[in-house]
């Protein structure tokens, strides 16, 4: 990543650690929105660094849940890892 990524909302910047934890990328483009690139490389989300609408957190965390990105913790859900217990 060249650039440092701007401000952004709370819950934005908790999955932006975390997806820099499972190896994302996130690209700041010139318009100022920003690229999630998954480590496979395909299925970027595209998002803005800063959302205008109180939805717009909760559909970009969707989309990133979509491309792959797993936001539970496996020592807290056991079920997160498969397990039936």
């Amino acid at each position: 990543m060249s650039r440092r990524l701007p401000r952004m909302p709370r819950e934005l910047r908790k999955f932006a650690r975390l997806a820099r934890a499972r190896r994302w990328r996130i690209e700041v483009k010139g318009s100022g929105h920003l690229a999630w690139i998954p480590p496979c490389g395909r299925g970027t989300v595209f998002t803005s660094s800063t959302p205008s609408d109180p939805r717009t957190i909760k559909n970009v965390i969707a989309q990133l849940r979509r491309a792959g990105l797993d936001d539970r913790d496996p020592r807290r859900n056991p079920t997160a890892r498969g397990d039936k217990r």
